[in-house]
């Protein structure tokens, strides 16, 4: 097992194999990362943004100064964020087809987080949101609708042009 350091990526997709004892990412920007093997320790995140993150399991995530970031993860301890907004938690159970002898990995409490610049106990901070897997999976299908529609629109677009200049002259 060894530590990794991925920084200074935009626009990027990356995916990461091997095992890993602690991740550090840092200055993420408009990209995708996707672990493909289970990190068996620390994941700490700063200055990332519009960015998306693939984590099959870790034992623990810290996150800073960051925004619109989605995370798709199994953590065994409650999630933490400081100075961060529109964070999005999703369920990612590890190992995927779960038995009786996987036990080891732990309970997936990425619904637990805790914001360290929201002190109010009562009342759920703003600055992220969590979602199951169904909801995941809800949230894709309507985005795709979404697209097949703007596609459409696009054709329709495209037929209505051809049809103008066909008939008439530009």
């Amino acid at each position: 097992s060894k530590s990794i350091l991925v920084k200074d990526l935009d626009n990027c997709n990356v995916y990461l194999h091997g095992d890993y004892k602690s991740v550090h990412i840092l200055d993420i920007t408009n990209s995708t990362i996707f672990f493909t093997e289970p990190i068996l320790g620390p994941v700490h995140m700063t200055n990332c943004r519009k960015s998306t993150f693939d984590i099959p399991f870790c034992q623990q995530l810290r996150i800073h100064d960051s925004d619109d970031v989605k995370i798709k993860i199994h953590v065994i301890s409650g999630p933490i964020i400081e100075t961060c907004s529109a964070i999005k938690f999703y369920q990612k159970d590890f190992p995927p087809n779960k038995s009786d002898n996987d036990e080891n990995f732990g309970p997936n409490l990425y619904w637990d987080v805790k914001d360290f610049n929201w002190l109010k106990n009562s009342v759920k901070s703003p600055n992220f949101e969590v979602f199951t897997c169904e909801e995941m999976q809800l949230q894709d299908h309507e985005y795709k609708a979404g697209e097949h529609s703007k596609l459409s629109n696009l054709t329709n677009d495209q037929d209505h042009y051809d049809s103008l200049s066909s008939d008439d002259e530009l």
